[in-house]
């Protein structure tokens, strides 16, 4: 008996295989997904996996959701470690030892502040 490609697509619901490549992962990584109830899935009397396709678009707003706040958490714990801004052109930082002059302020005044900062601080 051969085996429709479309037959899964008419019921509006994917195979693991179908859905993997949707989510641009491998059925592994799908399969770990399903055990971990990121996604939602119906399970076929055979063992066969079959995903809502509503279901992947459910699972990208929350994966976006939860990226953002893991996002926004870690750069409100720790502003001191966010990464720098850019400068307005877009341009990277030179590469080190190619910096132009006055980038650092090496100032003894400027040296004592930074060492009393890192000083007070507990890894």
């Amino acid at each position: 008996m051969g085996r429709s490609g479309t037959s899964s697509r008419r019921r509006g619901s994917l195979s693991s295989t179908e859905a993997a490549a949707a989510l641009g992962v491998c059925e592994r990584t799908l399969r770990r997904y399903i055990a971990s109830d990121h996604i939602r899935y119906h399970r076929l009397p055979g063992g066969h996996y079959r995903i809502p396709e509503e279901a992947i678009a459910e699972f990208w707003v929350e994966h976006d959701r939860r990226r953002r706040a893991r996002r926004r958490a870690r750069n409100t714990a720790r502003p001191d470690l966010r990464p720098p801004e850019r400068s307005t052109d877009g341009a990277r930082r030179p590469a080190l030892g190619h910096e132009r002059g006055g980038d650092y302020d090496l100032s003894s005044e400027h040296l004592v502040e930074l060492r009393a900062r890192f000083a007070t601080r507990t890894p």
